[in-house]
């Protein structure tokens, strides 16, 4: 791809498809593909799911990429089609059409920087500081107001993607909750 502003509008188009993968399979892109993890997306969810990104031109292409009406399942297919992306038949004797998370793993590699996600080491780390937090600093009430969930939230949007915040917290809160590490004191994220 060259810098055409085309070309951009692409990236960012298969960036967003890319999130909606993960939000649908719940982890990372990267990690669905190394575990051949099948998810399927219909047509009309997907634009559904571009249309509600905001400060995206989804809600807002028209022709030629002008402000005009909302993206339709017609013209995502129209765009994929330089990639040799097309809409499949989902599941077996369905008339419903979508795209599978496979038809994207070269688009995906070739013209997008790698995820963001947390190693399980620091998932770890951030699970015993959570530990720690929430018995050291916070009350019940604090916790239950989900004060330090918002502190977790902060930490993981400086190391995250915006888009994986959600689902790394989860990985935390899951290796907390079943973290047989001691606490050590000092040992805080930065």
């Amino acid at each position: 791809m060259t810098n055409d502003p085309r070309n951009a509008v692409l990236r960012l188009l298969l960036a967003d498809i890319r999130d909606a993968f993960a939000k649908e399979g719940g982890a990372p892109v990267a990690n669905m593909f190394a575990e051949k993890v099948a998810v399927e997306i219909a047509s009309a969810d997907m634009v559904k799911a571009l249309i509600a990104i905001e400060g995206r031109p989804w809600a807002e292409r028209g022709k030629n990429g002008k402000r005009g009406k909302p993206l339709t399942p017609k013209k995502l297919a129209q765009m994929l089609k330089p990639l040799a992306i097309a809409p499949d038949h989902l599941g077996s004797g369905t008339s419903v059409r979508g795209y599978k998370l496979w038809q994207f793993e070269e688009a995906f590699s070739r013209y997008l920087p790698p995820e963001r996600s947390l190693s399980s080491r620091r998932i770890q780390e951030l699970a015993e500081w959570c530990s720690h937090q929430a018995y050291w600093h916070y009350s019940k009430n604090a916790l239950d107001a989900g004060a330090l969930d918002a502190e977790l939230r902060a930490i993981l949007r400086k190391e995250v993607s915006p888009w994986h915040v959600e689902i790394e917290l989860e990985r935390v809160l899951t290796s907390s909750r079943l973290s047989a590490f001691p606490i050590e004191r000092g040992r805080f994220p930065t």
